[in-house]
């Protein structure tokens, strides 16, 4: 499990392609969704890194993050500043450990 350092940042997709597969279909699913719920699902950008997620090419990848960095600079810091919240979030909603699954005595 990644720690919040580790988190590629959302601002630029080029950080994303050099992690592994998983990591990166994480990362991009939550840029998609962030996107998509600034822009709407319909909107170029939001499909482009859609499309980037389910393929895994780097054409795909390339022209996602030449349609990001199409938007203003505004709102790619918004997006990536929601990204980053959302990214944060899923970590610590996984990483939550369950006491009651410990053993009462240690085990040798």
């Amino acid at each position: 499990m990644p720690r919040p350092e580790q988190i590629p940042r959302m601002g630029t997709l080029r950080s994303v392609m050099n992690q592994p597969d998983q990591l990166q279909y994480r990362a991009l699913g939550i840029l998609s969704e962030t996107i998509g719920a600034a822009l709407g699902t319909t909107h170029d950008v939001a499909r482009a890194v859609r499309r980037a997620r389910d393929s895994g090419r780097k054409v795909d990848f390339f022209s996602a993050r030449t349609a990001f960095n199409g938007l203003p600079s505004w709102q790619r810091r918004i997006i990536g500043a929601a990204a980053q919240v959302r990214a944060r979030e899923a970590i610590i909603r996984k990483s939550a450990r369950d006491w009651r699954e410990l053993p009462m005595k240690p085990v040798y």
